[in-house]
């Protein structure tokens, strides 16, 4: 014989709710495991919850009504069950199957929660073994016939007809009014439910409406019944599960939605086919709870060392021979993420080169006669340093063969690691708005900053080379060999 023990969890809720569903024995006993609680699996079937966040000892209504204020307040529950005792008689039919009748109110559980936002049976009972909640039996010989839903309401069992209703709704209605803990509860949650109860001054109430929502919430209840999950995602009963989805609007959107899916598993559940159902819904359940499957490593390739290799394709050559082509692009380095490493500064250095002296010659060639040619060369300055986007635009990073990242754009001397040329792979320079900024910076500070050559002195030396007749790469090449050469500077020799 196994030992009791009384043990505390937090349970926490979903979407869907807890995810508990609760035999009513007197007290709350656990009865099955979805959702929330499955997955935390925390809880066992047959734990009896006795206390909630320190209330207790509780007894059924008590543990539901605790649960509730947990799921409303959206926060985890602490409970404590007892586990490994014997469990008391169910409070409903005596034969098997007894969590699939009124004698047992599912709770805090996906669509179950219908069934109690429909009615708060604080005692449910379905006396099909004869047997009432105090054990005692039952007045009523119609409620002693097997097969015949019932509730129980302060220690008397009233019968329910088949589509619901009470059968004596004058004998339900006056019980329910003389149980004070009962309406206390229903003034709170169901105010309709309450007022239709209490009824009028003279004693009288609208029995029609109390029939209707009678039938309502036993409506709501069967189809929390039909709607049942197995532990493997299945259908407790796959005939009703189907009958309930196509009864129901956004059961119906869901069956439409499988199509997309699979036309052919669609089509056979729509007709019918209860294997097709459960073998998706086995599915459902399997992919939300089974982790996918990490994908397969990437095969290694020759470049693996230098670059991020994005991907690989086998490729027909011009002569007819099949060869590999990679795409690559720079690997992120943690240096390169808050700083220009060193050895980055001198084609940093080369591009302000190369871009200020052909913006100065731009300038420079279109001033007025009456512009001072100093203030038209510093302008073409501030405007070349500050256009961020052009440098981010016009500059990227390239992998190289040492695996160092190199930069690379106009007037950047090719580096010795280049790629470019080799046939054998795509190179994909990586652009962005932080580099763009950074050779901006570069930018400003070997043209405008306090070491940088007077704006005079640049202009002069463009119009002497314009006037000579220099090319343009003679004229970056003066620019470069002043700016990045000279002792000192980011380009000079060892």
């Amino acid at each position: 014989m196994s030992a009791v023990e009384t043990l505390e969890f937090d349970v926490e809720s979903d979407a869907k709710g807890y995810g508990i569903a609760l035999a009513n024995r007197g007290d709350a006993v656990v009865e099955t495991l979805q959702g929330a609680a499955a997955t935390q699996k925390v809880l066992k079937k047959n734990d009896r919850i006795s206390h909630v966040n320190g209330e207790g000892p509780l007894d059924f209504n008590g543990t539901v009504s605790a649960l509730k204020k947990c799921k409303e307040s959206a926060s985890a529950c602490r409970v404590t069950v007892v586990r490994g005792e014997k469990l008391r008689p169910l409070y409903g039919r005596a034969q098997s199957g007894a969590f699939k009748t009124l004698g047992l109110l599912v709770v805090i559980c996906g669509i179950g929660l219908a069934a109690l936002d429909g009615w708060e049976l604080p005692e449910a009972a379905a006396p099909g073994g004869g047997m009432s909640q105090d054990g005692q039996g039952v007045d009523s010989p119609e409620a002693r016939r097997p097969g015949r839903p019932a509730v129980n309401v302060g220690g008397k069992t009233f019968t329910i007809a088949e589509d619901g209703s009470a059968e004596d709704p004058d004998a339900l209605r006056a019980a329910m009014r003389g149980d004070a803990g009962m309406m206390q509860s229903m003034r709170k949650d169901k105010p309709e439910w309450a007022r239709v109860i209490v009824g009028n001054e003279d004693g009288s109430y609208d029995v029609r409406k109390f029939q209707r929502i009678m039938r309502e919430n036993y409506k709501s209840f069967e189809t929390a019944k039909a709607v049942q999950l197995n532990e493997d995602g299945s259908a407790a009963d796959p005939a009703a599960y189907l009958a309930a989805l196509k009864s129901n609007k956004d059961g119906r959107k869901w069956l439409r939605s499988i199509e997309s899916f699979d036309a052919g598993v669609h089509q056979a559940i729509d007709s019918g086919d209860t294997d097709a159902l459960q073998g998706y819904l086995r599915y459902l359940h399997k992919r939300k709870t089974e982790p996918e499957p990490l994908p397969p490593p990437n095969p290694t390739t020759p470049y693996d060392d230098m670059a991020q290799v994005d991907m690989s394709m086998r490729i027909l050559t011009d002569e007819g021979e099949e060869k590999d082509l990679f795409s690559i692009r720079p690997k992120e380095v943690e240096e390169e993420k808050w700083m220009m490493p060193l050895h980055l500064r001198c084609p940093a250095c080369e591009a302000a080169a190369y871009q200020g002296a052909l913006a100065i010659r731009t300038a420079l060639a279109k001033r007025h006669h009456d512009d001072l040619v100093g203030v038209t060369t510093i302008e073409a300055l501030q405007e070349l340093c500050a256009a961020e986007g052009k440098w981010s635009q016009d500059y990227g990073l390239v992998p190289s063969s040492s695996g160092i990242n190199q930069i690379e754009g106009p007037g950047v001397t090719k580096h010795a690691g280049s790629l470019q040329g080799n046939t054998e792979v795509m190179v994909q320079q990586m652009h962005s708005g932080q580099w763009g900024a950074r050779l901006a910076t570069a930018c400003s500070r070997h043209l405008l900053g306090v070491d940088a050559p007077e704006e005079d002195e640049l202009a002069a030396l463009v119009l002497e080379l314009v006037a000579a007749g220099a090319s343009d790469e003679e004229l970056t090449g003066r620019f470069r060999s002043m700016l990045c050469e000279q002792p000192s500077q980011p380009c000079a020799s060892a």
